[in-house]
């Protein structure tokens, strides 16, 4: 786990992230978790999470999020808004890949906000800048983690910062010969999380 670990690390330590930040989470998947944790463990005040999943906006709870929020509710942007002291969300984490959820993170991001896109949409993504532009946010893009994310990401483990037993909840762990099969299961729809024991 310290793998996807280090690109949670990566994408708080490349963002504007300041001690005291109000910050929103989209999508509560495995890098949406660690990027809460990692971002409370970087100085974050208030933490919202957006998430479709009853399972995971509680775990997300568990975890630490201040708020949860449905990302299906048709006034999410207003409900982030109005979490967020009614000014929006000071970093945004994209962790959700899904092609309606930048254009979302402009629409609720403060005035000079920034939004960090951490989990990439293999769909086109409509954006229309005019409806933000006053604000000047800026976007960044992080791919993965380098050697000192990786120092990072033990050390906040270690000294149990990241919890991973509650990420862990809903993973699967698949025996080496039921390889095939879950990579069928895989791709199907349910958001199936799956590690592969080698022992």
């Amino acid at each position: 786990m310290i793998e996807p670990c280090s690109t949670a690390v990566r994408a708080i330590r490349s963002s504007k992230l300041k001690l005291g930040d109000n910050v929103l989470i989209m999508g509560a998947g495995h890098i949406g978790m660690l990027c809460l944790q990692a971002a409370r463990a970087a100085g974050a005040s208030k933490i919202v999470v957006s998430e479709p999943s009853p399972e995971r906006r509680h775990s997300a709870l568990r975890l630490g999020a201040d708020i949860v929020i449905d990302a299906l509710d048709p006034d999410v942007d207003q409900a982030i808004i109005s979490a967020m002291d009614d000014i929006g969300p000071d970093v945004i984490f994209d962790c959700a890949a899904a092609p309606s959820t930048l254009d979302l993170a402009f629409d609720v991001v403060r005035k000079k906000g920034s939004i960090m896109l951490v989990a990439l949409s293999w769909e086109g993504v409509p954006l229309i800048p005019i409806k933000w532009v006053t604000k000047e946010p800026t976007m960044a893009v992080t791919y993965a983690g380098d050697t000192k994310d990786w120092e990072i990401s033990a050390s906040l483990i270690a000294e149990d910062k990241i919890d991973l037993e509650e990420i862990l909840s809903d993973t699967e762990f698949i025996d080496i010969e039921d390889t095939q099969s879950a990579f069928q299961k895989a791709l199907k729809p349910g958001g199936f999380q799956a590690i592969l024991k080698l022992d």
